[in-house]
Formats: structure tokens, sequence, C-alpha cells
């Protein structure tokens, strides 16, 4: 599901493939005397992916040339009701341009998009995993 403010796109609010990688940028901190890393240090937790969607019209492109925020979630289940969440708040697009493939063809448009932090609700992803929904 593609959302700006938490309320879904209308029109053909699909999304047909979707990747997402997450970096939280994890580093070794050896010093002289020790065997292995006497810690891990942090870095930037980035959230980095592709969403390849249907395009009935301009509104998605001008998504990628205006920066609009957008949040994207993405739930997965299967046939023993266990439910897992994946739920980007604030993602922008970032690159993309509509595909058309000829005639008789659906137009897509495959976008890379990035992740960043949400200022309201204080998280950049979320994962929850979830036993059947009501």
């Amino acid at each position: 599901r593609i959302a700006i403010d938490g309320v879904p796109i209308t029109g053909k609010n699909y999304v047909l493939v979707t990747a997402f990688a997450m970096n939280g940028n994890l580093r070794q901190k050896p010093a002289v005397g020790s065997l292995g890393a006497i810690s891990i240090g942090q870095g930037e937790f980035q959230v980095t992916g592709n969403l390849n969607t249907y395009f009935d019209d301009a509104t998605y492109a001008n998504y990628v040339i205006n920066q609009t925020e957008l949040s994207f979630d993405i739930l997965f289940f299967d046939v023993d009701d266990q439910y897992i969440l994946y739920d980007f708040p604030s993602i922008k697009l970032k690159t993309g341009a509509p595909a058309i493939p000829g005639k008789n063809q659906d137009v897509t448009l495959n976008a890379d998009f990035g992740a960043f932090m949400n200022s309201t609700l204080g998280y950049t992803a979320l994962i929850q995993r979830f036993h059947e929904v009501q």
C-alpha cells in the first residue's frame, strides 16, 4: 500500500514488485591487545528500495519529480495466519520513469526510493510479527 499522510493513494495503487534493503552501517572497533572487536560502532540507519507499480496517470511521475513524501507498507502472511508487516512511514521516490512496453500492454513505473525517519512516529522502518487479523 502506498499512501500520503496515511491515506491510500486512489486509482491503480498496485505494486507489482518491490525490494528493499536495510543497513545499520555497523562497524567493528578493534584495539591493540584485544582478540576481536572491543565494541561495535553504530552508523546511520539507511533503507533503500524499489517499487514497480501500475502507472495510470501522471501522478506517480509527479511524486518522483516533486520529491513528495509518501509512506509504504507491505503485509505478508501464510496459511497458518502468521503475519509480518514492513512499514516505511516516510519515503521519497528518487528515480523512475513510466515504462511503455508496447501496444496492448500495461504502463508501469519502476522507481527507486529512500526511507527516512518520520518526525511524528519517530522511526524509519517498523517490522512487526503477529497472528490472525480480526
